[in-house]
């Protein structure tokens, strides 16, 4: 519950500063970093679904995580 508590109040410190593309690879790097059940605290830490932060690792393994500097969507996005 420690743990849980500290990422809320570091996620809220930084949330509002990032793009909703931003948020999902955070908290699916963050998620990666913590293991097993790490989804499912970043979901209650950020308000994010399951689903989402799924997404994100996906994007992170998959490459397609990094952007150009300055650019919030993807070609054609």
């Amino acid at each position: 519950m420690e743990k849980e508590s500290s990422l809320k109040l570091e996620f809220e410190i930084f949330w509002p500063y990032l793009s909703e593309r931003a948020r999902r690879i955070v908290a699916a790097a963050r998620a990666m970093t913590l293991g097993y059940g790490g989804v499912s605290l970043m979901s209650r830490v950020t308000g994010l679904s399951r689903a989402t932060i799924m997404k994100g690792i996906k994007e992170i393994k998959g490459g397609k995580a990094h952007l150009e500097p300055d650019k919030v969507r993807k070609p054609g996005g």
